[in-house]
């Protein structure tokens, strides 16, 4: 766990039941987004997992793009 949080894309070594880890795959998206290509695909799918990629969409919250104005 602690190599994924420190260099996400090493999940592309680990062993399958490693990449099917939900909480390996949310260290390591958090870390590097990338290491989206080395999840499970079923993973990809989870609302949690979907919120880390997608931050912001689907939770209901708007999101607002302003200037300050002087």
């Amino acid at each position: 766990m602690e190599a994924v949080k420190n260099k996400a894309i090493i999940l592309k070594y680990a062993s399958k039941e490693l990449r099917e880890d939900k909480e390996i795959a949310i260290a390591a998206l958090k870390q590097n987004k990338k290491a989206k290509s080395y999840i499970c695909e079923n993973l990809l799918k989870d609302e949690e997992i979907q919120n880390i990629l997608n931050p912001g969409q689907g939770d209901g919250s708007l999101v607002h793009n302003s200037k300050k104005v002087n």
